[in-house]
């Protein structure tokens, strides 16, 4: 029986906690596509789970606090990546600034007439 079709609350929080671990190896990966999928598996398990009652949602608490303390750090290192993609982005930018401010002297210097002196 796969854990999806599973009314075992204790195996559909494990799979979820298991998910979560995924996410953060994916993030350290940078795989993104990856981080996605999860993220769709665990929806699907948390419907599933919706459904169990609340005495046995209540025995798998202490997992799904594990799971919640997993998405913190997880979205913790979602914006350490995309702080450090700013910082590289503003390096582009400047590095470009700086080849297209070396790039206009050199092409007026090996222009026609550029080494005549014009003034006389």
């Amino acid at each position: 029986m796969s854990i999806e079709r599973s009314r075992d609350p204790v195996q559909v929080a494990t799979a979820i906690l298991a998910l979560a671990q995924q996410q953060t190896r994916a993030l350290y990966a940078e795989d993104f596509a990856a981080v996605r999928a999860l993220a769709d598996e665990r929806d699907t398990l948390l419907a599933g789970l919706a459904a169990s009652s609340p005495a046995a949602v209540a025995a798998v608490r202490a997992t799904f606090e594990r799971v919640a303390a997993i998405d913190r750090e997880n979205e913790a290192l979602v914006r350490a990546l995309l702080a450090e993609t700013a910082r590289a982005l503003q390096r582009l930018r400047a590095g470009r600034a700086a080849l297209h401010g070396y790039a206009s002297p050199a092409r007026a210097a090996t222009s026609p007439g550029a080494a005549l002196d014009h003034a006389g």
